[in-house]
């Protein structure tokens, strides 16, 4: 059974509504692009995934995008949103534009640093196995692993637990001084806030000194499932996001209220780090 008997909201990490019925995805990041078209290219080998060129060589990848474009991938994790028109959304929010003539002028591209393309396969398309949240009991889907390694080793997102030892708050601006930030973090890991210069300049800044000897991994299937956890049992809970930027984050008790100063509708998100 899962911690809590009670039935847990969870929030779509795309448009943040209620999750009625979880629509499981495999979310890709793409990090190059090979078109097809291009003069150079003289035959696509979609059985061995390779592209062969005039020059005799090759150029691999993953997937085919359209007729005219395929992609290497990197990152990649199992994400559970309310609907493919959630999944449809997202995607359109991380593509990049390109001109239809490119392929005269390019046979790759890859994105610069600040853009992140990302691109989907069915969840009935790779090897899963599935899991039982131990917050919530639900079972979800996530990557079966390459035989011989354990699930925890495989590529995933990952939940994280750290107990937390010593928990302040106090009141400042959202730019601190850093001979004050010093002064803090000699005593917390952990100082957040949902203080920016655009919206709330001044208000609490949560500070948390947590015990990284005695780190959890666990099996989670959201960030709602991820702030109970560290609601109830009292925990710094460290996860990573794709769809944020391939980043981590912070889930910590103080969670909704740092999202609540940041006008974030969705209450469980994590405090990425930059």
């Amino acid at each position: 059974m899962g911690f809590f008997s009670k039935k847990i909201k969870k929030q779509c990490e795309v448009c943040y509504k209620d999750i009625l019925s979880p629509y499981e995805t495999c979310v890709l990041e793409q990090t190059y692009l090979v078109f097809t078209n291009n003069r150079d290219v003289e035959s696509v080998d979609y059985d061995n995934y390779v592209v062969r060129l005039l020059d005799g060589g090759t150029i691999p990848f993953t997937l085919q995008v359209d007729k005219d474009t395929v992609c290497e991938t990197g990152q990649h994790m199992i994400y559970r949103f309310c609907s493919e028109d959630c999944e449809d959304q997202l995607l359109e929010s991380k593509q990049m534009i390109t001109r239809q003539d490119i392929h005269e002028k390019h046979l790759y591209m890859k994105p610069p640093k600040d853009i992140h393309i990302l691109c989907s396969l069915p969840i009935n398309r790779i090897p899963t196995v599935n899991l039982k949240c131990e917050i919530c009991n639900e079972t979800y889907k996530e990557f079966q692993p390459p035989e011989g390694t354990s699930l925890k080793d495989g590529m995933r997102r990952r939940w994280i637990s750290f107990p937390i030892t010593k928990f302040k708050t106090f009141e400042g601006s959202y730019k601190l001084d850093s001979t004050m930030i010093g002064e803090i973090q000699r005593d917390y890991g952990l100082m957040l806030s949902g203080l920016s210069e655009n919206k709330k300049t001044y208000g609490t800044w949560y500070c948390y000194e947590f015990d990284t000897k005695d780190a959890k991994n666990h099996n989670i299937c959201s960030t709602s499932c991820g702030f109970e956890l560290s609601i109830k049992f009292n925990k710094v809970v460290l996860t990573n996001s794709l769809i944020d930027h391939n980043r981590m984050g912070n889930i910590v008790p103080s969670t909704k209220e740092i999202n609540n100063d940041l006008e974030n509708k969705l209450i469980s998100r994590p405090s990425y780090l930059s």
